[in-house]
């Protein structure tokens, strides 16, 4: 029987990414981006799954409460109102002051709300949830404090979550990405060419000689939804940074 998972964040990138690895795992998946529907027209790969009745779009903004309940209960029904897997990737970073109560509501408060609302489902299908964070919760970014600071929560959320749910067979865990390339670096105010210098530096120092992609993330988040080869796994934060972290000391 197929599963069936929420990927929040999932216009682009890794989020993008993670629903296609499920998707082409044979479950069932509802996508969900402020701007979602236009995925829909442009790929061609999640058309012939929304035309199998694999893959389903819901446009939702996570950053208010409101947008949280109207995901759970709009996006809830083409998955039977069943659920096993949430993975929570929708994210911003900004660093403007006017921007912080924005990447606050939907890097932290988002997944909260999330949670809380899927807790019974996930109760009854001994399901997961998978919370896309960042090695930026573990050291200081100038310029990207809002981030790190949202991401740090994030980790504590998981942390804490896991604690309170184990004992309703519910796991939650994080993948702690590295630099992956994204559009999340323009879409945090960077132009497109520094975006692309920065990545290349990243990968001058990392210890593999390269950046992450979306690809490389998805699989570890596959790997954490897997009840056969991470059921024993809750309350952890998977690093995938190609061992940046661990070389670097932090």
């Amino acid at each position: 029987m197929p599963r069936h998972v929420i990927v929040t964040g999932a216009r682009t990138g890794i989020g993008l990414e993670v629903a296609l690895h499920f998707l082409r795992a044979g479950e069932k998946v509802l996508l969900s981006s402020r701007f979602i529907d236009e995925l829909g027209k442009e790929h061609k790969e999640i058309q012939g799954f929304i035309s199998n009745g694999k893959a389903h779009l819901q446009s939702a903004d996570l950053s208010t409460m409101d947008g949280c309940k109207q995901l759970l209960e709009k996006g809830l029904k083409p998955l039977d109102n069943k659920l096993d897997v949430l993975v929570n990737n929708a994210g911003l970073g900004k660093t403007t002051p006017e921007q912080w109560r924005e990447t606050m509501a939907l890097n932290l408060d988002a997944v909260f709300h999330l949670t809380q609302g899927v807790i019974p489902l996930l109760a009854e299908s001994k399901g997961c949830i998978v919370n896309i964070s960042s090695v930026g919760a573990h050291r200081p970014d100038p310029g990207m404090t809002s981030y790190v600071v949202s991401k740090a929560g994030l980790d504590m959320l998981t942390r804490s979550s896991a604690q309170e749910l184990a004992g309703k067979g519910v796991r939650v865990n994080a993948i702690n990405p590295g630099v992956v390339e994204t559009p999340i670096a323009v879409a945090a105010g960077m132009s497109p060419e520094g975006a692309k210098e920065f990545q290349q530096n990243a990968a001058k120092i990392n210890p593999l000689n390269r950046i992450g992609t979306p690809y490389d993330i998805a699989a570890a988040t596959l790997f954490m939804a897997d009840p056969d080869k991470a059921g024993w796994i809750t309350g952890q934060t998977l690093v995938v940074d190609g061992g940046q972290r661990s070389f670097a000391g932090t």
